[in-house]
């Protein structure tokens, strides 16, 4: 019974962690901040790790070329505080693109994507963010 006890543990704990991918940068935990974002706007979606390697490639080298993803994709870049935490920085990123750039960002949030796969870099002094939609 024990051993049942700490399997259903194991298992609800890694669901709340979120999704894994194997590219570098967003922790599963982020990843969950993400899809949770996009559900409390209405839209739930499955986080894909093909576009999160999309988003990542296309910031990789000194310049930020999105049109290289093939899908949709938003791009957010800020100068952070010192208090600028990941988490903080991704929430600001979500939340400029649904309340402040609307039109633009909103189009690639639409209803018919299903998919989101999202990374950032950090280019001194600039937190680049992006997210592609399929």
């Amino acid at each position: 019974m024990a051993s049942k006890v700490v399997l259903l543990f194991l298992c609800v704990g890694s669901l709340m962690a979120g999704p894994s991918c194997d590219a570098a940068g967003l922790t599963p935990e982020v990843r969950q901040q993400i899809l949770d974002f996009h559900s409390g706007k209405g839209k739930s979606l499955s986080w894909d790790c093909d576009l999160e390697q999309k988003a990542y490639d296309s910031i990789k080298t000194n310049e930020v070329d999105t049109s290289s993803i093939g899908h949709p994709a938003n791009e957010y870049a800020e100068m952070p505080g010192p208090d600028g935490t990941m988490e903080k920085q991704v929430r600001e990123a979500l939340n400029y693109w649904w309340d402040e750039n609307k039109y633009n960002a909103r189009d690639k949030m639409n209803a018919a994507n299903e998919k989101v796969g999202c990374t950032y870099k950090v280019d001194a002094p600039l937190f680049h963010f992006i997210c592609a939609y399929a």
